[in-house]
Protein backbone atom coordinates (compact mmCIF):
# COMPACT_ATOMS: atom_id res chain seq x y z
CA UNK A 1 0.00 0.00 0.00
CA UNK A 2 1.13 3.52 -0.76
CA UNK A 3 1.12 4.56 2.90
CA UNK A 4 3.44 1.78 4.05
CA UNK A 5 6.85 2.84 5.35
CA UNK A 6 9.47 2.40 2.60
CA UNK A 7 13.23 1.97 2.92
CA UNK A 8 13.71 3.11 -0.66
CA UNK A 9 11.72 6.26 0.00
CA UNK A 10 13.69 6.85 3.22
CA UNK A 11 17.03 6.58 1.37
CA UNK A 12 15.85 8.94 -1.36
CA UNK A 13 14.66 11.38 1.30
CA UNK A 14 18.14 11.50 2.86
CA UNK A 15 19.68 12.37 -0.49
CA UNK A 16 17.03 15.01 -1.18
CA UNK A 17 17.54 16.43 2.32
CA UNK A 18 21.28 16.83 1.64
CA UNK A 19 20.63 18.39 -1.78
CA UNK A 20 18.05 20.72 -0.21
CA UNK A 21 20.69 21.89 2.28
CA UNK A 22 23.06 22.59 -0.61
CA UNK A 23 20.39 24.46 -2.59
CA UNK A 24 19.24 26.69 0.29
CA UNK A 25 21.15 29.14 2.39
CA UNK A 26 19.05 28.23 5.40
CA UNK A 27 15.96 26.25 6.37
CA UNK A 28 14.29 26.90 9.72
CA UNK A 29 11.62 24.53 11.09
CA UNK A 30 9.40 25.67 13.97
CA UNK A 31 6.77 23.61 15.80
CA UNK A 32 7.82 20.01 15.10
CA UNK A 33 6.51 19.14 18.56
CA UNK A 34 2.99 19.76 17.20
CA UNK A 35 3.16 16.73 14.87
CA UNK A 36 1.23 13.73 16.28
CA UNK A 37 3.36 10.60 16.24
CA UNK A 38 0.78 7.81 16.17
CA UNK A 39 -2.49 9.36 14.99
CA UNK A 40 -3.80 9.80 11.43
CA UNK A 41 -2.67 13.20 10.18
CA UNK A 42 -3.59 15.60 7.38
CA UNK A 43 -0.94 18.27 6.79
CA UNK A 44 -2.71 21.35 5.41
CA UNK A 45 -0.23 23.86 3.99
CA UNK A 46 -0.23 27.10 2.06
CA UNK A 47 1.04 26.74 -1.50
CA UNK A 48 3.16 29.71 -2.68
CA UNK A 49 5.89 28.03 -4.75
CA UNK A 50 4.91 24.97 -6.82
CA UNK A 51 6.52 21.60 -5.99
CA UNK A 52 9.12 23.21 -3.74
CA UNK A 53 6.39 23.37 -1.11
CA UNK A 54 6.04 19.58 -1.11
CA UNK A 55 9.78 19.17 -0.56
CA UNK A 56 9.66 21.65 2.31
CA UNK A 57 7.12 19.53 4.13
CA UNK A 58 8.73 16.20 3.20
CA UNK A 59 12.01 17.37 4.74
CA UNK A 60 10.47 19.15 7.71
CA UNK A 61 8.38 16.27 9.10
CA UNK A 62 9.63 12.84 10.20
CA UNK A 63 6.64 10.93 8.84
CA UNK A 64 6.39 9.62 5.27
CA UNK A 65 3.64 11.81 3.85
CA UNK A 66 1.35 10.68 1.00
CA UNK A 67 0.28 13.39 -1.43
CA UNK A 68 -2.67 13.99 -3.69
CA UNK A 69 -1.35 15.15 -7.08
CA UNK A 70 -3.16 16.47 -10.14
CA UNK A 71 -4.38 13.68 -12.35
CA UNK A 72 -2.64 14.92 -15.50
CA UNK A 73 0.69 13.84 -13.98
CA UNK A 74 -0.46 10.22 -14.31
CA UNK A 75 -1.22 10.25 -18.04
CA UNK A 76 2.12 8.64 -18.92
CA UNK A 77 2.18 4.96 -17.90
CA UNK A 78 5.97 5.13 -17.41
CA UNK A 79 5.57 7.90 -14.86
CA UNK A 80 2.84 6.25 -12.77
CA UNK A 81 5.07 3.77 -10.88
CA UNK A 82 7.56 6.56 -10.14
CA UNK A 83 4.80 8.73 -8.70
CA UNK A 84 3.54 5.79 -6.64
CA UNK A 85 7.06 5.27 -5.26
CA UNK A 86 7.12 8.98 -4.38
CA UNK A 87 3.82 8.47 -2.51
CA UNK A 88 1.65 10.52 -4.84
CA UNK A 89 -1.79 9.43 -6.05
CA UNK A 90 -4.14 11.28 -8.43
CA UNK A 91 -6.91 13.73 -7.70
CA UNK A 92 -9.14 15.15 -10.43
CA UNK A 93 -10.11 18.78 -10.94
CA UNK A 94 -12.81 20.42 -13.03
CA UNK A 95 -10.15 21.54 -15.51
CA UNK A 96 -9.43 17.85 -16.22
CA UNK A 97 -12.98 17.52 -17.55
CA UNK A 98 -16.29 17.18 -15.75
CA UNK A 99 -16.52 13.45 -16.44
CA UNK A 100 -13.10 12.84 -14.89
CA UNK A 101 -14.38 14.00 -11.49
CA UNK A 102 -15.95 10.56 -11.07
CA UNK A 103 -12.40 9.27 -10.53
CA UNK A 104 -12.25 11.23 -7.32
CA UNK A 105 -14.48 8.68 -5.61
CA UNK A 106 -11.60 6.18 -5.77
CA UNK A 107 -9.06 8.86 -4.88
CA UNK A 108 -10.95 9.96 -1.79
CA UNK A 109 -11.46 6.32 -0.79
CA UNK A 110 -7.68 5.87 -1.00
CA UNK A 111 -7.20 8.94 1.19
CA UNK A 112 -9.62 7.57 3.79
CA UNK A 113 -7.86 4.18 3.73
CA UNK A 114 -4.53 5.90 4.41
CA UNK A 115 -5.99 7.68 7.42
CA UNK A 116 -7.64 4.51 8.74
CA UNK A 117 -4.16 2.97 8.81
CA UNK A 118 -2.76 5.91 10.84
CA UNK A 119 -1.02 7.33 7.79
CA UNK A 120 -0.17 10.94 6.95
CA UNK A 121 -1.72 12.89 4.06
CA UNK A 122 -0.44 16.13 2.58
CA UNK A 123 -3.05 18.38 0.95
CA UNK A 124 -2.98 21.96 -0.25
CA UNK A 125 -6.39 23.47 0.61
CA UNK A 126 -5.89 26.15 -2.06
CA UNK A 127 -5.58 23.43 -4.78
CA UNK A 128 -3.21 25.71 -6.75
CA UNK A 129 -0.01 27.63 -6.11
CA UNK A 130 -0.34 31.38 -5.73
CA UNK A 131 3.15 32.62 -6.61
CA UNK A 132 2.60 35.51 -4.20
CA UNK A 133 2.61 36.20 -0.47
CA UNK A 134 -1.11 35.62 -0.18
CA UNK A 135 -3.38 32.61 0.18
CA UNK A 136 -5.99 31.72 -2.38
CA UNK A 137 -9.48 30.70 -1.33
CA UNK A 138 -9.66 27.21 0.17
CA UNK A 139 -11.46 24.28 -1.44
CA UNK A 140 -13.42 21.54 0.32
CA UNK A 141 -11.16 18.53 -0.26
CA UNK A 142 -10.01 18.19 3.36
CA UNK A 143 -13.51 18.45 4.91
CA UNK A 144 -14.80 15.95 2.38
CA UNK A 145 -12.08 13.42 3.24
CA UNK A 146 -12.47 14.01 6.98
CA UNK A 147 -16.22 13.45 7.00
CA UNK A 148 -16.01 10.43 4.67
CA UNK A 149 -13.52 8.90 7.10
CA UNK A 150 -15.81 9.75 10.00
CA UNK A 151 -18.80 8.06 8.37
CA UNK A 152 -16.79 4.94 7.51
CA UNK A 153 -15.46 4.57 11.08
CA UNK A 154 -18.57 5.66 13.00
CA UNK A 155 -16.80 8.87 14.10
CA UNK A 156 -14.05 6.95 15.92
CA UNK A 157 -11.13 7.99 13.73
CA UNK A 158 -9.08 10.64 15.56
CA UNK A 159 -7.79 12.59 12.54
CA UNK A 160 -5.50 15.51 13.37
CA UNK A 161 -5.39 18.34 10.81
CA UNK A 162 -2.00 20.03 11.17
CA UNK A 163 -1.71 23.55 9.68
CA UNK A 164 1.63 24.37 8.05
CA UNK A 165 2.96 27.74 6.91
CA UNK A 166 5.76 27.94 4.31
CA UNK A 167 7.55 31.26 3.93
CA UNK A 168 10.43 32.00 1.49
CA UNK A 169 12.58 35.11 1.50
CA UNK A 170 12.38 34.91 -2.32
CA UNK A 171 10.79 32.45 -4.72
CA UNK A 172 13.10 31.96 -7.66
CA UNK A 173 16.86 31.95 -7.06
CA UNK A 174 19.38 29.49 -5.68
CA UNK A 175 20.50 30.15 -2.10
CA UNK A 176 17.19 31.32 -0.67
CA UNK A 177 16.01 31.00 2.94
CA UNK A 178 12.85 29.15 3.91
CA UNK A 179 10.81 29.01 7.11
CA UNK A 180 8.41 26.12 7.82
CA UNK A 181 6.05 26.73 10.76
CA UNK A 182 3.94 23.83 12.03
CA UNK A 183 0.89 24.87 14.01
CA UNK A 184 -1.20 23.09 16.61
CA UNK A 185 -3.51 20.44 15.13
CA UNK A 186 -7.26 20.72 14.70
CA UNK A 187 -9.03 17.52 15.92
CA UNK A 188 -11.53 16.34 13.31
CA UNK A 189 -13.69 14.84 16.05
CA UNK A 190 -14.75 18.35 17.06
CA UNK A 191 -16.72 18.64 13.79
CA UNK A 192 -18.40 15.21 13.56
CA UNK A 193 -21.49 16.08 15.60
CA UNK A 194 -22.10 19.27 13.66
CA UNK A 195 -21.71 17.36 10.40
CA UNK A 196 -24.59 15.05 11.34
CA UNK A 197 -26.77 18.07 12.06
CA UNK A 198 -25.84 20.22 9.04
CA UNK A 199 -23.37 18.81 6.52
CA UNK A 200 -22.99 22.00 4.54
CA UNK A 201 -22.36 24.20 7.57
CA UNK A 202 -19.86 21.74 9.08
CA UNK A 203 -17.95 21.57 5.79
CA UNK A 204 -17.76 25.35 5.54
CA UNK A 205 -16.76 25.75 9.19
CA UNK A 206 -13.95 23.19 8.95
CA UNK A 207 -12.70 24.74 5.71
CA UNK A 208 -12.72 28.21 7.27
CA UNK A 209 -11.07 27.02 10.49
CA UNK A 210 -8.23 25.43 8.50
CA UNK A 211 -7.76 28.72 6.67
CA UNK A 212 -7.77 30.56 9.99
CA UNK A 213 -5.20 28.15 11.47
CA UNK A 214 -2.76 28.61 8.57
CA UNK A 215 -3.15 32.40 8.40
CA UNK A 216 -0.98 33.25 11.48
CA UNK A 217 1.83 31.10 10.04
CA UNK A 218 2.23 32.96 6.73
CA UNK A 219 2.52 36.42 5.23
CA UNK A 220 -0.82 37.11 3.59
CA UNK A 221 -1.62 40.39 1.86
CA UNK A 222 -5.36 40.93 1.55
CA UNK A 223 -5.05 43.89 -0.83
CA UNK A 224 -4.30 42.70 -4.35
CA UNK A 225 -4.40 46.16 -5.90
CA UNK A 226 -1.29 47.39 -4.08
CA UNK A 227 0.56 44.07 -3.86
CA UNK A 228 3.75 45.14 -5.67
CA UNK A 229 3.97 48.40 -3.74
CA UNK A 230 3.39 46.69 -0.40
CA UNK A 231 6.10 44.16 -1.24
CA UNK A 232 8.48 47.06 -1.94
CA UNK A 233 7.59 48.56 1.44
CA UNK A 234 8.22 45.18 3.11
CA UNK A 235 11.69 45.04 1.57
CA UNK A 236 12.44 48.62 2.57
CA UNK A 237 11.03 48.56 6.08
CA UNK A 238 10.21 45.00 7.19
CA UNK A 239 13.50 44.16 8.88
CA UNK A 240 14.08 47.61 10.47
CA UNK A 241 10.58 47.54 11.95
CA UNK A 242 11.11 44.01 13.29
CA UNK A 243 14.21 45.22 15.17
CA UNK A 244 12.45 48.40 16.31
CA UNK A 245 9.58 46.34 17.71
CA UNK A 246 12.05 44.21 19.66
CA UNK A 247 11.51 41.04 17.65
CA UNK A 248 14.43 38.58 17.43
CA UNK A 249 16.79 38.74 14.44
CA UNK A 250 15.59 35.37 13.14
CA UNK A 251 13.35 34.23 10.31
CA UNK A 252 10.38 33.75 12.69
CA UNK A 253 11.06 37.20 14.15
CA UNK A 254 11.26 38.77 10.70
CA UNK A 255 8.00 37.08 9.68
CA UNK A 256 6.20 38.43 12.74
CA UNK A 257 7.37 41.94 11.89
CA UNK A 258 6.36 41.60 8.25
CA UNK A 259 2.92 40.27 9.26
CA UNK A 260 2.37 43.26 11.52
CA UNK A 261 3.47 45.64 8.78
CA UNK A 262 1.24 43.89 6.21
CA UNK A 263 -1.76 44.12 8.55
CA UNK A 264 -1.23 47.88 8.87
CA UNK A 265 -0.95 48.27 5.10
CA UNK A 266 -4.05 46.18 4.39
CA UNK A 267 -6.02 48.26 6.91
CA UNK A 268 -4.80 51.44 5.22
CA UNK A 269 -5.84 50.09 1.81
CA UNK A 270 -9.33 49.31 3.13
CA UNK A 271 -9.86 52.64 4.92
CA UNK A 272 -7.78 55.16 2.94
CA UNK A 273 -7.04 53.73 -0.52
CA UNK A 274 -5.64 57.02 -1.82
CA UNK A 275 -3.05 57.15 0.96
CA UNK A 276 -2.24 53.47 0.38
CA UNK A 277 -1.72 54.12 -3.33
CA UNK A 278 0.60 57.06 -2.63
CA UNK A 279 2.64 55.14 -0.06
CA UNK A 280 2.91 52.09 -2.32
CA UNK A 281 4.03 54.25 -5.26
CA UNK A 282 6.68 55.97 -3.10
CA UNK A 283 7.95 52.59 -1.95
CA UNK A 284 8.24 51.27 -5.49
CA UNK A 285 10.01 54.43 -6.67
CA UNK A 286 12.54 54.36 -3.82
CA UNK A 287 13.26 50.66 -4.25
CA UNK A 288 13.78 51.26 -7.97
CA UNK A 289 16.28 54.03 -7.22
CA UNK A 290 18.22 51.85 -4.77
CA UNK A 291 18.44 49.12 -7.39
CA UNK A 292 19.35 51.62 -10.10
CA UNK A 293 22.40 52.63 -8.08
CA UNK A 294 23.14 48.93 -7.35
CA UNK A 295 22.76 49.08 -3.60
CA UNK A 296 20.34 47.34 -1.28
CA UNK A 297 18.11 49.18 1.15
CA UNK A 298 19.34 47.17 4.18
CA UNK A 299 22.68 48.96 3.88
CA UNK A 300 21.04 51.98 5.53
CA UNK A 301 20.32 50.00 8.72
CA UNK A 302 22.24 50.95 11.90
CA UNK A 303 25.57 49.17 12.08
CA UNK A 304 25.83 48.54 8.34
CA UNK A 305 27.48 51.83 7.30
CA UNK A 306 30.85 50.85 8.73
CA UNK A 307 34.12 51.02 6.79
CA UNK A 308 35.59 48.52 9.27
CA UNK A 309 32.96 45.92 8.32
CA UNK A 310 33.64 46.45 4.63
CA UNK A 311 37.40 46.04 5.21
CA UNK A 312 36.90 42.89 7.30
CA UNK A 313 34.69 41.29 4.68
CA UNK A 314 37.12 42.23 1.91
CA UNK A 315 39.92 40.54 3.88
CA UNK A 316 37.83 37.39 4.38
CA UNK A 317 37.08 37.29 0.65
CA UNK A 318 40.75 37.63 -0.21
CA UNK A 319 41.90 34.93 2.21
CA UNK A 320 39.26 32.45 1.03
CA UNK A 321 39.66 33.19 -2.68
CA UNK A 322 41.51 29.90 -3.43
CA UNK A 323 38.64 27.87 -1.95
CA UNK A 324 36.15 29.90 -3.97
CA UNK A 325 38.07 29.28 -7.20
CA UNK A 326 38.20 25.53 -6.52
CA UNK A 327 34.45 25.33 -5.98
CA UNK A 328 33.70 27.68 -8.87
CA UNK A 329 35.77 25.71 -11.39
CA UNK A 330 34.01 22.42 -10.67
CA UNK A 331 30.45 23.73 -10.30
CA UNK A 332 30.02 26.65 -12.67
CA UNK A 333 29.16 24.65 -15.80
CA UNK A 334 26.12 22.74 -14.41
CA UNK A 335 25.05 25.72 -12.31
CA UNK A 336 25.15 28.30 -15.11
CA UNK A 337 23.82 25.85 -17.69
CA UNK A 338 20.77 24.87 -15.66
CA UNK A 339 20.02 28.47 -14.69
CA UNK A 340 20.23 29.66 -18.30
CA UNK A 341 18.04 26.86 -19.70
CA UNK A 342 15.37 26.92 -16.99
CA UNK A 343 14.97 30.69 -17.02
CA UNK A 344 14.29 30.53 -20.76
CA UNK A 345 12.00 27.51 -20.71
CA UNK A 346 9.90 28.02 -17.55
CA UNK A 347 6.60 29.55 -18.66
CA UNK A 348 5.63 30.35 -15.06
CA UNK A 349 8.49 31.88 -12.99
CA UNK A 350 7.14 30.12 -9.89
CA UNK A 351 8.43 26.84 -11.37
CA UNK A 352 12.03 28.08 -11.72
CA UNK A 353 13.17 26.93 -8.29
CA UNK A 354 11.37 23.58 -8.63
CA UNK A 355 12.93 22.80 -12.01
CA UNK A 356 16.37 24.01 -10.89
CA UNK A 357 16.34 21.76 -7.85
CA UNK A 358 14.77 18.78 -9.62
CA UNK A 359 17.23 18.79 -12.50
CA UNK A 360 20.11 19.78 -10.24
CA UNK A 361 19.91 16.62 -8.12
CA UNK A 362 20.37 14.64 -11.36
CA UNK A 363 22.82 16.81 -13.31
CA UNK A 364 25.30 17.78 -10.60
CA UNK A 365 26.19 14.19 -9.52
CA UNK A 366 26.73 13.28 -13.18
CA UNK A 367 29.09 16.22 -13.66
CA UNK A 368 30.92 15.36 -10.46
CA UNK A 369 31.54 11.81 -11.69
CA UNK A 370 32.80 13.08 -15.04
CA UNK A 371 35.08 15.56 -13.29
CA UNK A 372 36.48 12.84 -11.04
CA UNK A 373 37.18 10.68 -14.09
CA UNK A 374 38.96 13.62 -15.73
CA UNK A 375 40.98 14.52 -12.64
CA UNK A 376 41.52 10.91 -11.51
CA UNK A 377 44.84 10.34 -13.30
CA UNK A 378 46.29 13.35 -11.46
CA UNK A 379 45.26 12.05 -8.01
CA UNK A 380 47.24 9.15 -6.52
CA UNK A 381 45.17 6.44 -4.81
CA UNK A 382 41.42 5.89 -4.45
CA UNK A 383 41.15 7.59 -1.04
CA UNK A 384 42.26 10.90 -2.54
CA UNK A 385 40.01 10.43 -5.57
CA UNK A 386 37.04 9.75 -3.27
CA UNK A 387 37.89 12.76 -1.10
CA UNK A 388 38.01 14.93 -4.22
CA UNK A 389 34.59 13.67 -5.33
CA UNK A 390 32.98 14.20 -1.91
CA UNK A 391 34.41 17.71 -1.62
CA UNK A 392 32.78 19.00 -4.81
CA UNK A 393 29.22 19.71 -3.52
CA UNK A 394 30.56 21.33 -0.33
CA UNK A 395 32.97 23.42 -2.39
CA UNK A 396 30.08 24.49 -4.59
CA UNK A 397 28.02 25.64 -1.60
CA UNK A 398 31.03 27.50 -0.20
CA UNK A 399 31.61 29.23 -3.53
CA UNK A 400 28.05 30.42 -3.70
CA UNK A 401 28.24 31.75 -0.12
CA UNK A 402 31.51 33.48 -1.05
CA UNK A 403 29.83 35.04 -4.07
CA UNK A 404 26.92 36.33 -1.94
CA UNK A 405 29.37 37.88 0.51
CA UNK A 406 31.22 39.42 -2.42
CA UNK A 407 28.01 41.02 -3.73
CA UNK A 408 27.16 42.36 -0.27
CA UNK A 409 30.68 43.72 0.20
CA UNK A 410 30.69 45.33 -3.22
CA UNK A 411 27.32 46.93 -2.47
CA UNK A 412 28.57 48.12 0.91
CA UNK A 413 31.61 49.79 -0.68
CA UNK A 414 29.39 51.36 -3.34
CA UNK A 415 27.09 52.77 -0.66
CA UNK A 416 30.04 54.15 1.31
CA UNK A 417 31.35 55.78 -1.86
CA UNK A 418 27.96 57.35 -2.55
CA UNK A 419 27.95 58.70 1.00
CA UNK A 420 31.43 60.19 0.53
CA UNK A 421 31.40 61.38 -3.08
CA UNK A 422 27.68 61.98 -3.80
CA UNK A 423 26.28 63.40 -0.57
CA UNK A 424 23.23 64.87 -2.28
CA UNK A 425 22.21 61.47 -3.65
CA UNK A 426 22.95 59.85 -0.29
CA UNK A 427 20.79 62.36 1.60
CA UNK A 428 18.00 62.03 -0.97
CA UNK A 429 17.79 58.24 -0.62
CA UNK A 430 18.12 58.31 3.16
CA UNK A 431 15.56 61.07 3.66
CA UNK A 432 13.00 59.35 1.41
CA UNK A 433 13.44 56.10 3.29
CA UNK A 434 13.14 57.85 6.64
CA UNK A 435 9.95 59.57 5.48
CA UNK A 436 8.46 56.24 4.44
CA UNK A 437 9.47 54.70 7.77
CA UNK A 438 7.84 57.62 9.59
CA UNK A 439 4.59 57.21 7.66
CA UNK A 440 4.54 53.48 8.33
CA UNK A 441 5.26 53.96 12.03
CA UNK A 442 2.22 56.24 12.35
CA UNK A 443 -0.15 53.65 10.90
CA UNK A 444 -2.28 52.03 13.62
CA UNK A 445 -2.33 48.30 14.19
CA UNK A 446 -5.68 46.70 13.28
CA UNK A 447 -8.13 46.51 16.15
Amino acid sequence: MIQQWSWGYWLLKQYVRFAWWLFHRRMVIVGKENIPAQQPVIFASNHPNALSDILCLVIAVPRQVVWMGRASLFNNHWVRPILHFLKIFPVYRIRDGKDSLQGNEASFATAVDILRNNGALGIYPEAAHSGQRKMLSHKKAIPRIVFMAGEMTHDTLDIQIVPVGIHYDQYFRFGRRVLVTIGKPLPARDYYAQYHENQRLATQNLRDDIHGAILPLVLDYRSGEFYEGFEALRELAGRPFSREWGLPATMPGDLLGEQRLAARLDTLAATHPDKAASLAANGLALLHDFRHHKVRSWLTCPGEEKTSKALLHALLLLLSLPLFLFGWCFNIIPFAGLWHIIRRKAADPVWISTFTFGLGILVFPLFYLLEMMAAGPLLPGWPLKLLFLLSLPFAGKFSFSWYILYLKTRGRWRWLQIKKRKPDLYRNLRSRQEEIMKELSLLPDPA
